[in-house]
């Protein structure tokens, strides 16, 4: 039914985390990770996610694209009045033929 014998010969074999197993017959065969070993492992991928925040910035990028949106809005804009200029020169400063002139007020009061 259960031999004892075959149990010893697979714990005296070296286990895949590189650590021999006890030949008593109440040892597991090793396989978890020491907890050593998983702290090594959250540290580096902090210091990973670290760098990588630091690369993209998320609030740069998200800036950077905000003036990207405002500087094509604004050459819209200047397109548009362009345009409309074109369309009416009459209309716009500069271009009329009407001399504004400013008389002081020169009344007692």
């Amino acid at each position: 039914m259960f031999n004892l014998s075959k149990l010893r010969s697979k714990l005296s074999t070296k286990c895949p985390a590189g650590h021999l197993a006890d030949n008593s017959s109440t040892t597991r065969y090793l396989t978890s990770f020491t907890l050593v070993e998983l702290l090594i492992v959250i540290a580096i991928l902090a210091v990973l996610a670290a760098a990588v925040v630091v690369v993209l910035n998320p609030a740069e990028l998200l800036a950077q694209a905000r003036d990207s949106q405002r500087s094509t809005d604004l050459r819209t804009l200047k397109d548009a009045i362009d345009l409309w200029t074109l369309d009416n020169p009459s209309l716009t400063m500069g271009t009329s033929q009407t001399v504004y002139i400013s008389i002081p007020d020169t009344s007692s009061t």
